[in-house]
């Protein structure tokens, strides 16, 4: 999934992925609004006006597109693993898909 960073760093777009990850179970709303809570405390220029969810709820997020079979979030899972930023164990079915 190609994701442009005017998508990230648009509040309008954040609220309305956050809508369809809370109320559809989205699988990719579920991971552009856990991905965005992790570019928001790593990138400094990212605006303090547009808000993200906490990286817990981002991480549950992300386990959770992942379970649906998301398969950019099984990478950034991943990546964010292998840097040390994921703070949950990683299902071992992730690998099966």
């Amino acid at each position: 999934m190609e994701i442009r960073k005017s998508l990230i760093y648009n509040g309008d777009s954040l609220a309305y992925f956050a809508e369809r990850a809370y109320l559809h179970d989205d699988p990719d709303a579920l991971f552009i609004t856990g991905l965005a809570s992790f570019i928001s405390v790593q990138d400094p220029d990212f605006p303090d006006s547009i808000h993200t969810v906490p990286i817990d709820e981002a991480e549950i997020m992300l386990l959770h597109a992942a379970d649906l079979g998301q398969k950019d979030a099984i990478t950034l899972i991943g990546c964010l693993n292998d840097a040390g930023y994921w703070h949950h164990s990683i299902p071992q079915t992730f690998n099966d898909k």
